[in-house]
């Protein structure tokens, strides 16, 4: 009786598919090592250590702080509000934090990828570690507005978190075709056009549709004409 295929290497005949069922080799990361970010182990304190974008553990789970405000009460004691990002679920929320209080900055390693696929069941993205071949999923909300520009066979750069992805990011700038101009606008001005990925974004006037343009990887704004 045949035996069901491990999960693994589904994923990586999935991935020799989109590739054209041609040899590849793994993508390398510029600039960046499969290591850990820092050796020496960071502390964050309450609340002189805080600014936007720093990494915490919290509960143990990995917090991206995105603002704070810190108010005296009484005898002096600060008091500090803290709006906070899940990395592993997305989830945004405010929790208090005491003055005084550490906590341990996240460290983590970045890996090479390559996206396979969304499941349309369970609303999951798949990308495959390309040293160990493993599955790996992510959920929508972790990825924010980058889901809209994952294109099957595509590499990414994964940060990780005690083997958990906690985030990911393009290693270069997208290239997209324009479909459509939905709007276009006098005097020379900017016009609304639309992607092959069905997104629309404000593009210059001299912009024609069949044209590829280069999309910034961070902001996803389009930059010029490729």
């Amino acid at each position: 009786m045949a035996r069901d295929m491990p999960r693994g290497s589904s994923c990586l005949l999935r991935l020799v598919a989109l590739l054209g069922g041609t040899c590849f080799v793994a993508p390398q990361l510029s600039g960046l090592q499969r290591q850990q970010s820092a050796i020496t182990r960071h502390v964050v304190e309450v609340p002189g250590g805080l600014k936007n974008g720093v990494k915490m553990v919290m509960d143990d789970e990995p917090w991206m702080l995105m603002g704070h405000t810190s108010k005296k009460q009484g005898k002096g004691v600060a008091i500090t509000k803290a709006k906070v990002k899940n990395m592993f679920t997305g989830a945004i929320v405010e929790k208090t934090l005491n003055s005084g209080t550490k906590f341990e900055e996240v460290e983590t390693t970045w890996e090479v990828g390559t996206f396979t696929h969304k499941d349309e069941d369970d609303g999951t993205y798949h990308v495959m570690d390309m040293e160990s071949f493993e599955d790996r999923t992510l959920e929508a909300d972790v990825l924010g507005e980058m889901a809209e520009w994952l294109q099957e066979g595509q590499s990414v750069e994964l940060e990780v978190w005690n083997d958990k992805i906690i985030s990911m990011q393009f290693p270069d700038d997208i290239i997209m075709e324009v479909t459509d101009i939905k709007q276009s606008k006098d005097s020379g001005r900017d016009q609304i056009v639309t992607l092959e990925n069905g997104v629309s974004k404000q593009a210059p006037s001299y912009i024609k549709v069949g044209d590829k343009v280069k999309v910034d990887k961070k902001n996803f704004e389009i930059k010029k004409r490729s």
